[in-house]
């Protein structure tokens, strides 16, 4: 019976998901002292996490999409959607409870940043499509 869904395709985007998310928080989690806080400056310590998260998404995404051989549009926002709520789905279960963050801070300060990740799987969607026709 075919369902529609490639298991092999989702759990590759799952398992890079995962390691979108688990290397950036074993960084973090270096800083995080035992009383809950970050031994360095906040806003040093999310930039650099940016750039981490940043670096594995762009390398993640060519791994992903260059071995498509057609839809890379449709694909790269599906990616980039379940990238994002798989981050949010663990922060939330770890990491919030973790830092002994309220969720206005957390999507203030972390979570909105994780909205870089649609923006760059579409674009490469976009250039590999056009790159591709």
């Amino acid at each position: 019976m075919n369902t529609g869904i490639d298991l092999k395709k989702a759990a590759q985007i799952g398992i890079f998901g995962f390691i979108i998310w688990v290397i950036p928080f074993g960084v973090a989690f270096c800083f995080l002292t035992d009383s809950g806080t970050m031994s360095i400056d906040k806003i040093a310590l999310n930039t650099f996490l940016l750039l981490i998260t940043t670096i594995i998404e762009v390398i993640l995404t060519a791994l992903y999409l260059t071995k498509l051989k057609d839809n890379f549009v449709k694909e790269s926002i599906w990616l980039g959607l379940s990238w994002v709520a798989l981050n949010w789905l663990l922060d939330i279960i770890v990491w919030v409870p973790l830092a002994k963050l309220n969720y206005i801070e957390y999507f203030t300060d972390i979570g909105l940043r994780y909205l870089t990740i649609p923006m760059i799987t579409i674009m490469a969607g976009f250039i590999l499509q056009k790159s591709r026709t």
